[in-house]
């Protein structure tokens, strides 16, 4: 387990409206999971950290309702502004500028500490120290994440190899962290899991092309492509496995999870 102190804040910069557009949400089983793990915990108090623009916090505040409290957590004003305008029409969502690190909570207040496709951003040994100060006994950390499925998938595989191609030092695999194994190693949890869950998201090209410029990636893809290169090899891409004006992107989404002892 390693330490972070890159922060990605001014990563996404101007890009908070398309991210919230574009990026994939996650599975309704994903919630309907943490949800069957709080059964019988009232008034509960649900963490997201590194929000973004609000897009699992929405997702939780829908799973459990009016009577949970949802505090979405982003130091980034770009990304937290556009989840104050996405998260408006639920009154039970909260947002905070803090960091995962220090989310300026009370000890023992939350029941659940959520990270979205964020940890990979966060100085982890500080980031656990801070949710087993900050959960109650019982209480779970969870991990969600969104995966291209490119191993049971030519077009994922094919987006995969042209980021490897065109992004000095990418690898598809970079995301491929082992939270079940920082989960047990820690001495303050039990009850770690693992749970996958494949599902199809169809779009349309230009909203494909959209969300392949939404992500952290983009600069150094677009630097060395161009707009018109990218959207020619994304063009060339999907011709090839057979899609003309919609394409389907084969995802995994990922839940870990433990309950503090």
């Amino acid at each position: 387990m390693t330490g972070k102190t890159e922060r990605p804040h001014a990563m996404f910069d101007g890009l908070a409206e398309v991210y919230d557009r574009q990026r994939p949400r996650y599975p309704q089983a994903l919630y309907e999971s943490l949800g069957l793990r709080l059964q019988g915990r009232d008034e509960l108090l649900l963490v997201d950290v590194g929000a973004g623009t609000g897009i699992s916090a929405r997702g939780l505040a829908r799973q459990f309702g009016a009577g949970a409290r949802v505090l979405a957590i982003e130091p980034g004003a770009d990304m937290r502004a556009r989840a104050v305008a996405a998260c408006a029409d639920y009154p039970n969502i909260d947002l905070r500028a803090a960091t995962a690190e220090a989310t300026g909570l009370a000890d023992g207040s939350a029941d659940l500490v959520l990270a979205a496709q964020a940890a990979h951003w966060f100085d982890r040994p500080k980031y656990y120290a801070e949710v087993a100060r900050i959960l109650r006994p019982g209480g779970l950390i969870a991990f969600a994440h969104n995966n291209r499925d490119w191993r049971n998938s030519g077009f994922m595989s094919a987006q995969e190899a042209l980021l490897e191609k065109h992004i000095d030092g990418y690898d598809r695999r970079y995301r491929a962290f082992d939270f079940v194994g920082e989960l047990k190693a820690l001495d303050w949890t039990s009850d770690v899991k693992n749970q996958q869950y494949h599902w199809q998201r169809e779009m349309t090209f230009d909203d494909y092309v959209g969300l392949v410029c939404s992500s952290s990636k983009a600069p150094k893809l677009l630097a060395s492509l161009g707009e018109d290169g990218l959207r020619a090899a994304l063009r060339a891409s999907a011709d090839s496995h057979g899609f003309t004006d919609s394409v389907t992107l084969d995802m995994v989404s990922h839940l870990d999870a433990a309950r503090k002892r």
